[in-house]
């Protein structure tokens, strides 16, 4: 009666390791075989939490990533591959071994080679799916830079090789002509091909979900949309002249309005995970475009030049912003001659090439938001990209318009002649405006330099 809890018999003893090995055998075959049947061999671990008694290594030894107060319970699709990765090593490093009356016997549940080929077989369709789309879709963009720049280029050249007024026609000649279509290529062409280009590398680099491409998809969707209303409602843009026939007319504006809905696609399916539904899309959209008005004032700017905060253009990126802004919606409420600054591209086009101006605007606040956040914009970034269509662009214009000032047509402010004010005497009614939009081109330029 006063045995003590260590005298059980040996056969006792024996009868219940052999009972304990056979469980032990019977639950390690069932999990292998459900192993060998399971598609996904590295999550099966994870579809049902192990209980507290279990062999299976703990949650927090498994997940050492996970957030302490992260639910205990989840969707098998809240586990990442890395977090797969984990629980499988800890799991399968785990051997059971226990000692039966032929031999010792040792399990192990799988292999981290096992689990990193399971891994790669169940993510590389994924990868190859995902690799197609981004190819599909840079595809997509170099098509609509192509064609948008070509658009461009042909209702320019229609528009202003020649003056619809014979009277004016007379006056002008080829040269003023030249001049005036030259004007028309400088900033619009380096500005649209570097934000195409940024956002190619965009989707190189699966960074289509970032604030800057979204942003530039926004405003390369809008200035395309006026783009292509522009070629087709051309009297309405451009005092009642009709300056296209009707096949280029629908090319132009077909060209232009696909490039806007690429873009305004491409934008919306960035921010689905965030905002799912039409209304919830416009609030986003609403909540972006006031936030960024209230933002145009930089964040921690000084007036030192000493300081980086003063020196490394985020100061004259906001001007730029500003002033862009205004010149690029200027012309939709204004009349001519007013209309024409900071274009200078005649009643003709002048109207139709706001568009370009607001694109600066909207790189422009992209490249301040940027250099607040410590983005390089140096050389070999993919903001320099960004930083020199914009620089390359405002020289350029710049340039043209210092020799249309200098006399180079017809005579000027050093050349001698009155070639500057009789084919430009828009430009020299409003000197207010003029200025104004000479200084924003400098400033975009001192901008650009200082970024690099």
């Amino acid at each position: 009666n006063n045995r003590r809890h260590d005298d059980v018999s040996p056969s006792r003893q024996t009868s219940e390791m052999s009972a304990l090995s056979a469980r032990v055998g019977v639950a390690a075959a069932v999990v292998t075989l459900a192993l060998a049947n399971y598609n996904r061999p590295a999550e099966a671990f994870v579809l049902r939490r192990p209980s507290p008694s279990s062999s299976f290594p703990s949650s927090r030894a498994a997940f050492p990533n996970r957030p302490q107060n992260a639910p205990r319970t989840c969707a098998p699709h809240h586990f990442t591959p890395q977090a797969v990765h984990d629980f499988g090593c800890v799991a399968g490093r785990r051997k059971m071994s226990r000692n039966k009356r032929d031999g010792d016997v040792s399990c192990s549940l799988l292999s981290e080679s096992d689990i990193d080929a399971a891994i790669a077989a169940n993510d590389g369709p994924k990868r190859n799916a995902n690799s197609d789309t981004r190819r599909l879709l840079s595809t997509a963009y170099t098509l609509a830079a192509i064609s948008t720049v070509a658009s461009w280029v042909k209702c320019s050249l229609t528009a202003l090789k020649s003056h619809p007024d014979p009277a004016l026609e007379a006056i002008c000649g080829t040269r003023h002509n030249l001049l005036t279509m030259g004007q028309a290529f400088c900033l619009p062409l380096p500005l649209t091909l570097s934000v195409f280009r940024y956002l190619i590398l965009a989707i190189e680099n699966d960074e289509l979900e970032n604030t800057t491409s979204r942003r530039l998809n926004l405003g390369l969707g809008v200035s395309s949309a006026w783009l292509g209303s522009a070629a087709l409602f051309t009297p309405l843009f451009s005092c009642g002249y009709t300056l296209y026939s009707d096949p280029l007319r629908y090319a132009a504006a077909a060209a232009h309005y696909l490039t806007s809905a690429l873009c305004l696609a491409t934008w919306s399916s960035s921010v689905s995970r965030c905002s799912k539904g039409l209304g919830a899309k416009f609030n986003r959209l609403i909540s972006g475009v006031t936030g960024s008005i209230w933002s145009l004032r930089p964040k921690e700017c000084s007036d030192d030049p000493e300081m980086e905060e003063g020196s490394d253009g985020r100061n004259e990126f906001a001007t730029c912003t500003f002033l862009f802004f205004v010149f690029g919606t200027m012309p939709l409420v204004a009349p001519f001659p007013l209309a024409t600054i900071p274009a200078i591209l005649g009643r003709r086009i002048s109207r139709a090439a706001t568009a370009w101006t607001f694109l600066a605007a909207v790189v422009s606040y992209s490249l301040k938001d940027a250099v607040e956040r410590g983005e390089s914009l140096r050389d070999g970034s993919s903001y320099d990209v960004l930083r020199k269509g914009l620089t390359v662009g405002s020289f350029l214009h710049l340039a043209l318009v210092a020799l249309k000032l200098i006399g180079v047509d017809g005579g000027g402010l050093i050349l001698p002649g009155d070639g500057l004010w009789k084919v430009y005497p828009m430009m020299l009614k409003e000197p207010f405006a003029g200025i104004m939009a000479i200084l924003t081109y400098c400033l975009a330029i001192i901008a650009g330099m200082k970024a690099n």
